[in-house]
């Protein structure tokens, strides 16, 4: 089964960033960011996460910073919010507007680095970088696992045909072979996936469970992406506070796997 987040961008400072990038403020609000979220429970339960992004401007396309996958970068690497991130926040706190519950960070550049932290409550402890999210044994640091990330799919331009509509077009039929009354319009496209293993997520928030049982004990869930244009971040979550914070458990959302 698979949960599917449609992310909308933060608006505060949406006429002074498309400003700055150059482009309009609808060519801004028209960049789509889908993530979906998959419980696997084999080989071992784990949660997978796909990042879809998809501009239709090439002046945007051309400022995004989104580097290209390497194995040699994948290592817990602190701070990639400050660039290109896709991040996803998970809490087993059935009440939402719980802030003195635990809960978890990820964090993953598209270029292969990665990072979990773990949290007490509402950004607490305070430290930057924030506790690393450990393993069982409390010694060796969380990791995800990379899916096939090579960049052929990657800065892809696909051109969509979309039909020209004309008030001619509108009244009388058109031959269905007559390709002049179309137009195409590219597509930049960009994907990310990786998976986390659930064991990890459930030791850390203190819950055990047997493997058929080790999807309960998510009950929120908060996927979110900040995408780099040149020096302009844009924050994007499925719903978000004034001003934009992620780690606001209120707006996140229950897990339906």
């Amino acid at each position: 089964m698979v949960q599917t987040f449609k992310l909308c961008l933060a608006t505060e400072t949406l006429e002074a960033d498309a400003e700055q990038l150059g482009v309009t403020p609808t060519q801004l609000q028209d960049i789509q960011v889908i993530v979906d979220v998959t419980f696997i429970q084999q080989p071992i339960p784990c949660l997978s996460f796909t990042y879809h992004i998809r501009l239709s401007n090439s002046h945007l396309a051309a400022q995004l910073n989104w580097a290209e996958w390497q194995a040699s970068n994948v290592s817990f690497t602190d701070f990639l919010w400050e660039q290109t991130c896709l991040e996803c926040f998970i809490a087993n706190g059935f009440d939402e507007h719980n802030e003195t519950a635990g809960y978890i960070e990820i964090n993953a550049s598209p270029n292969g680095h990665y990072a979990l932290y773990q949290f007490e409550s509402y950004r607490n402890p305070a430290l930057l970088p924030p506790s690393p999210l450990l393993q069982a044994d409390k010694e060796i640091r969380a990791y995800i696992d990379w899916h096939n990330n090579s960049d052929g799919f990657n800065n892809k331009t696909i051109s969509k045909l979309v039909r020209a509509v004309t008030p001619c077009l509108a009244y009388k039929p058109t031959n269905s072979c007559d390709l002049s009354h179309l137009i195409f319009m590219p597509r930049y496209c960009y994907q990310r996936s990786f998976s986390v293993p659930v064991a990890q997520l459930s030791v850390s928030l203190g819950k055990s469970h047997t493997q058929h049982e080790q999807n309960k004990f998510i009950k929120l869930i908060h996927p979110c992406v900040i995408l780099q244009f040149g020096q302009t971040p844009l924050y994007y979550a499925s719903v978000h506070a004034s001003p934009p914070d992620f780690h606001q458990r209120v707006y996140w959302s229950p897990f339906k796997i």
